[in-house]
């Protein structure tokens, strides 16, 4: 089983405020966890049955227009992920290919090499897709799409401790 996190010093070195969070100290292990794979289909069939409904041509425009904001809101998910998914099919037909060449020969040993080099390439591409579908998964703050910035600034106008012999 996964350990998230071992020991509460742990828990309050990756900065958790509550007992009852875990911390991950390795984005990649996100992507292993069954219910976080679960969850990514959803949302690629979600993104894939908005597509379809918006290739109806009987759609009025308030549906269109939420279709297509819902569309908007997982388009970049939906690209890391087939990205992910064609690195992923990428590193298996490499691992095939060094599975299937001797390396008895010198153009053997020299496409070998080659191969290998292509692997790694492949497995830190996937190492990086991988955490950046983490980052797009995390929800944004609803409040983001405001354009209203508000500072407080205690005892500036109205009361605090330099208002107080007026009173």
């Amino acid at each position: 089983m996964l350990e998230l996190a071992q020991t509460w010093e742990e828990l309050q070195h990756c900065g958790a405020a509550a007992t009852k969070r875990f911390c991950h100290t390795d984005l990649q292990i996100c992507t292993r966890i069954e219910s976080v794979q679960r969850y990514l289909q959803q949302l690629m069939e979600e993104y894939g049955e908005v597509s379809k409904k918006l290739q109806y041509a009987h759609l009025s425009d308030s549906e269109r227009k939420l279709l297509m904001k819902k569309r908007t809101k997982l388009l970049p998910l939906a690209n890391v992920f087939h990205k992910s998914e064609q690195a992923l099919k990428d590193l298996q037909e490499v691992s095939s290919g060094l599975d299937g060449s001797s390396g008895a020969t010198e153009e053997d040993a020299h496409l070998t090499e080659l191969l290998k080099e292509e692997e790694a390439q492949i497995s830190h591409k996937i190492l990086t897709l991988r955490r950046d579908l983490i980052k797009a998964l995390v929800p944004t703050d609803p409040l983001d799409s405001s354009n209203i910035v508000l500072e407080v600034v205690s005892g500036r106008t109205t009361g605090g401790k330099c208002y107080i012999p007026f009173f």
